[in-house]
């Protein structure tokens, strides 16, 4: 049978197992067993060549010793062994001075096996045991259908956001021309488009393919994520690279001024996720001119700084950033101060459709000489084309345009160039419309009520999201959601109610209640918290304030005073404030710091004495910031904060955050005072009820309501648009009307 045959196959079969639900769990689970395989045979290649190779795991837990042959496990065996065995002993490997045990551990510290039924899994086994990945044509073949397996992942939900159009990736791994032994990084690399493009454009150089040893150590990805960690590093193992440099890590996680000159790249390539926050405190890592929790526009900062001089980088950036102001205003100063920024491909509509329609830019710079001019080039759609979309995608020799002109460039009608001087009149505004193209200056009536009707589909898609959620979490139909949702949740008050909805649901265990089903067996006596806490485990009725509610029996409860703590704040005399950071003075954080308009003071670090940094809780005590909720900054804090103390071992650190977010605690803190000045104190607090779920659950429900929180804020941001959007509708429809 063919390999193709065979994974269509495997995905049949997998279709049928009820442990899996939907496409992103199904690659997942094909591509975490493709690994063990590819692994073994690898394993299998060096042992040939290398005679004193030792492989990083235990006989027992190699896939031909319980996936091969009359030797493999029995149906019975299989889940069991996988769940209770195999995966156990891949997450804890020990990976000193054992590079590929690293690599195996990271792939499988966060990766589920989701198939439930030992006889499907035997036919999946047996399906891939048919594919030789030693055999040159059959891998080659199956780079192909891995490439397939990572464009399906547009449809796969969120998970769609690590795949970028091959085209595009392609086109700019061309552009840049890396060279042999030179570094290349993705530092946000997804499933590893663009190190593999790398890798194949390197594979062309003399002796490339044979020095993949060498190769392995240049080609460096890192990625936070890990579905598409796992999805990238069988693809570079894939492409040869039996040990790939593909990181588990967030690189917006190292303070700027660490990265030294051993950190330095020759090259960059990479799609940053657009439209991504940061969490909180991650920000405080950077200069404070840049200082922002949008993704997109750090790794911008990052990128300058881990170039070496004279290195090069193409990025992936939407419209905003080339209009945006304020920190984005900064970031495009310093970037054309730094580096010459000679090319901006723009892109049309729908490259990335279907996972957005957002307008892109490709940036093209090099480190070391200040932007003297910037060259702009509008890619066309193809004839008879008037968008791009899933089964008509932007296709490679589209670029050949650009391609002939990128060495011998002349203004014509796709290319156009601005000075360093218009730039800088424009104030570093780089959203240069093409001067050779006519079109309307504003759109008809028509044209904006298009918009506004895609706006209000995708608030209805985004609604349809979260009743879906909280339907399958709650695992009750409710009307209300069904028929009310679409109604009520259409401005910033009724969304933070929803917010403060959904952190209720959470703390009253409503929205883990089917995984509880599939877990009967983890509670908070299994965990051995209960004698600890001195808990009564049949008390577990919560009474505040007409809000009145159950916790589930695997739960339980204790007094506030039972587990935290708080300590207030210092408070410095206003004279020894000053306003720029200074040696021997730290930031003296404040509500309005946690706000949008911060306003920085610090004061001598001998004149406080109470700290906080990223991984605590802040509270406000006062007025009307009483009981707000704030992750904490790296800083001293003034009295109008407390910091909450408490056993990390026993709440985590994000569900201590939603907790105090929920309503029945919220509740408290409003009633508490009534006055402009008066506060709380830990008497005050001490008789709140916390709940308590088993750790492993706070993991999922903190999860869920990411997630939740996520959409809700992209609802608010629709319903904003929405109205800016209606109004522009109507004024050009009176116009239209009196003229």
């Amino acid at each position: 049978m063919s390999v193709i045959s065979n994974i269509k196959s495997i995905r049949e079969i997998m279709r049928r197992d009820s442990g899996i639900d939907g496409d992103a769990q199904r690659i997942s689970q094909m591509v975490w067993m493709l690994f063990l395989k590819i692994l073994a045979d690898k394993e299998t290649g060096r042992k040939t060549v290398l005679d004193d190779y030792k492989s990083p795991i235990k006989d027992e837990f190699k896939w031909q010793n319980w996936a091969v042959g009359k030797i493999g496990l029995t149906e019975n065996q299989l889940v069991g062994f996988i769940n209770n065995k195999l995966f156990p002993a891949l997450k804890s490997l020990n990976v000193t001075d054992n590079p590929q045990a690293r690599i195996i551990r990271e792939v499988f510290e966060n990766t589920s096996n989701y198939m439930k039924n030992g006889t499907l899994f035997h036919q999946v086994i047996k399906k891939i045991n048919q594919i030789n990945f030693n055999d040159f044509s059959e891998s080659h073949l199956f780079n192909d259908i891995y490439e397939t397996l990572l464009k399906e992942l547009q449809s796969a939900g969120s998970a769609g956001e690590y795949y970028t159009p091959r085209a595009v990736t392609q086109f700019m791994t061309d552009i840049i021309n890396p060279k042999f032994g030179e570094i290349v990084l993705d530092p946000a690399c997804g499933t590893g488009g663009f190190l593999t493009c790398s890798i194949n454009h390197l594979y062309k150089a003399k002796n490339a393919i044979k020095d993949r040893h060498i190769l392995q150590s240049l080609i460096r990805g890192i990625e936070k994520k890990p579905m598409p960690h796992l999805l990238c590093t069988t693809n570079l193992m894939l492409h040869g690279l039996d040990v790939p440099t593909v990181r588990r890590d967030n690189y917006l996680n190292k303070p700027y001024v660490e990265w030294e000159s051993n950190d330095m790249v020759d090259v960059i390539l990479m799609n940053p996720p657009f439209g991504g926050l940061e969490e909180d405190g991650v920000e405080n890592n950077f200069p404070s001119k840049f200082r922002t929790k949008e993704t997109l526009d750090l790794f911008l900062v990052l990128i300058m700084r881990l170039l070496k001089k004279n290195g090069r980088a193409a990025v992936v950036v939407p419209d905003g950033i080339l209009f945006g102001e304020g920190v984005k205003t900064r970031i495009k100063e310093e970037l054309i101060n730094s580096c010459n920024l000679h090319t901006i491909v723009r892109l049309p509509h729908g490259v990335f459709n279907p996972y957005t329609g957002i307008k892109t830019n490709l940036l093209f710079f090099k480190k070391g000489s200040p932007t003297k001019e910037i060259w702009y080039f509008e890619h066309p759609y193809p004839d008879g084309f008037k968008n791009y979309n899933k089964t008509n995608p932007i296709e490679l020799k589209e670029f050949d345009l650009e391609k002939g002109w990128w060495d011998n460039r002349k203004e014509n009608k796709y290319a156009w160039k601005i000075s360093i001087e218009d730039i800088k009149k424009r104030e570093y505004n780089l959203d240069i419309k093409n001067p050779h193209k006519v079109v309307n200056k504003l759109p008809s009536s028509k044209e904006l009520l298009n918009q506004y009707n895609t706006i209000e589909k995708n608030i209805k898609s985004t609604q349809q999201n979260i009743i879906d959620f909280l339907r399958q979490s709650l695992d009750k139909d409710s009307i209300f959601l069904q028929q009310n949702f679409s109604n009520f949740f259409r401005d910033k008050k009724s969304i933070k109610q929803l917010r403060e909805a959904i952190f209720q649901l959470a703390v009253q265990g409503k929205l883990t209640k089917k995984w509880r089903k599939d877990h009967p067996n983890i509670s908070i006596k299994t965990q051995g918290l209960s004698k600890l806490l001195k808990i009564d485990a049949n008390k577990l009725q919560i009474h505040y304030n007409g809000i009145n509610f159950q916790i589930p029996s695997t739960w339980s409860k204790v007094k506030f005073s039972q587990l935290f703590d708080i300590k207030g704040g210092s408070q410095p005399v206003k004279s020894k404030f000053i306003n720029n950071p200074k040696n021997g003075y730290v930031q003296l954080f404040q509500i309005r710091d946690f706000g949008n308009n911060p306003r920085p003071i610090y004061v001598p670090i001998d004149s406080v004495s109470k700290f906080c940094n990223s991984d605590d809780i802040m509270i406000g005590r006062y007025g009307a910031s009483i009981g707000k909720v704030f992750y904490g900054k790296n800083g001293a804090y003034n009295v109008a904060l407390v910091k909450l103390i408490w056993d990390r071992d026993i709440l985590l650190l994000d569900f201590v955050y939603q907790l105090f977010n929920s309503r029945y605690i919220q509740k408290f803190f409003k009633n508490c005072s009534r006055s402009a000045q008066a506060g709380f104190n830990k008497k005050d607090v001490s008789k709140i009820s916390i709940v308590i779920p088993p750790v492993e659950e706070q993991k999922i429900i903190v999860k869920k309501v990411k997630y939740l929180m996520t959409l809700c804020e992209s609802l608010e941001e629709k319903v904003e648009n929405s109205q800016c959007q209606k109004e522009k509708v109507m004024e050009s429809s009176l116009t239209d009307l009196i003229l």
